[in-house]
């Protein structure tokens, strides 16, 4: 009786299929124990490579971790984008700053909340803030100067009378609630007894943040104008 091996072999794969695969293993080891913690060793060995890969593909361990860092980081800045942009061209020129809101909160947490790439974003996030391993301004400059185009100028669209620079910090303001919700859900998960974190559903905290931000934009806006 002949036994079959079920070991992956890699043996004719591009290069580029390595490298993907090499990115794989590094931002789950990297989301699990920081930059320090996880080694190259112990990536090469998740992703099935030798241990010259990374330095082969990437010149280096930071290089491997700035490029996990990036490619993470341009699928949810592109998916934000495009939800501002598609909110306004639905409504046909007529958007209003509710639409702009919800489009840009629903893009902001359902990819964190709802798939596991978001969960180790969030957690390679948590784990950079705290050992930086980065250059400071790069995550501002490739994360929040785009997005920052795309969210004010739909909000001074939408709501006449805002300020540019009021525009931006309520940007501030809906991002660092949109990270809170994040934050509960993820606590509400743990939460098995039922207790305070699980009080309210996903669905109505980020409606009510769509309106309490929403009110708060048009007050703004409002008394600017008066």
């Amino acid at each position: 009786m002949t036994t079959m091996n079920t070991a992956p072999s890699y043996a004719t794969e591009t290069p580029t299929q390595t490298r993907l695969r090499l990115l794989d293993a590094a931002e789950v080891l990297f989301a699990e124990n920081g930059f320090r913690g996880a080694s190259v060793r112990d990536i090469t060995q998740q992703a099935g490579c030798n241990l010259a890969a990374v330095n082969y593909h990437f010149g280096g361990k930071v290089n491997l971790y700035r490029e996990v860092v990036m490619r993470r980081l341009a699928a949810l800045r592109a998916g934000r984008i495009e939800a501002v942009k598609a909110a306004m061209s639905r409504s046909g020129g007529e958007a209003t700053v509710e639409d702009v809101v919800a489009a840009f909160g629903t893009a902001f947490l359902e990819p964190l909340i709802a798939s596991a790439a978001g969960r180790r974003w969030m957690n390679l996030m948590t784990r950079e803030m705290l050992d930086p391993q980065l250059p400071s301004d790069l995550i501002h400059n490739e994360m929040m100067v785009p997005m920052r185009r795309e969210l004010v100028t739909a909000l001074e669209r939408v709501c006449p009378g805002l300020a540019d620079d009021t525009a931006e910090l309520c940007m501030h303001s809906l991002i660092g609630q949109l990270v809170h919700l994040e934050r509960l859900q993820r606590s509400a998960e743990r939460d098995t007894e039922g207790g305070g974190f699980a009080a309210y559903s996903f669905e109505r905290m980020l409606t009510h943040t769509v309106a309490f931000t929403s009110a708060a934009i048009r007050a703004l806006a409002n008394g600017a104008r008066q």
